[in-house]
């Protein structure tokens, strides 16, 4: 009887901690691209091991494009942004890749798909082993930033067909 009365009184306790953390209101991360705000002053490895920051490219409009090997939206957009990345190149508009990967496992991914534009590495954008910053719940998400450093596009999902191809870049047009 002992027995019973203890496990009943330890599953009851239970019962309550469970109600009181479904009742506590989630913490939801607030990107630091959200549209229409000025974009974080974040700096960033490279590839090819140099160091580079969104300060440094003020100025410029800048589309971060956001990644992992795997995704498969990240395959399904990977050559429409090379070539956007191309045509857009003497209008000022400098395509970035982010990706969480790095070291060898990249650069053998790279020589199989190739990447036509600046590849950044090794970036925890999925909070995979810290703190989210940035916020994001999916894989490609592709953000443009203006010339001022104000952020103007923030969106989650791959860019992959003729259509999503031209509305793009007609916003980066506008820019």
């Amino acid at each position: 009887m002992v027995k019973f009365l203890l496990v009943l009184v330890v599953w009851t306790s239970t019962l309550s901690f469970s109600s009181a953390q479904e009742q506590l209101p989630r913490r939801v991360p607030t990107s630091p691209f959200t549209v229409g705000t000025d974009a974080p002053s974040l700096t960033f490895n490279t590839i090819d091991g140099r160091t580079i920051s969104l300060d440094h490219m003020k100025g410029e409009v800048i589309v971060l494009n956001f990644w992992n090997i795997g995704s498969k939206g990240r395959e399904m957009e990977r050559e429409t942004m090379n070539k956007m990345s191309e045509r857009l190149k003497s209008k000022g508009v400098r395509f970035v890749a982010i990706t969480m990967n790095g070291g060898e496992q990249l650069k053998t991914w790279l020589t199989k798909y190739p990447v036509k534009y600046e590849v950044l590495e090794k970036v925890d954008f999925m909070n995979y082993t810290g703190p989210n910053l940035f916020g994001f719940s999916c894989m490609p998400t592709t953000i443009v930033i203006d010339r001022d450093g104000r952020v103007r596009y923030n969106r989650c999902g791959a860019i992959a067909t003729p259509e999503e191809a031209a509305q793009f870049i007609a916003l980066l047009s506008a820019k």
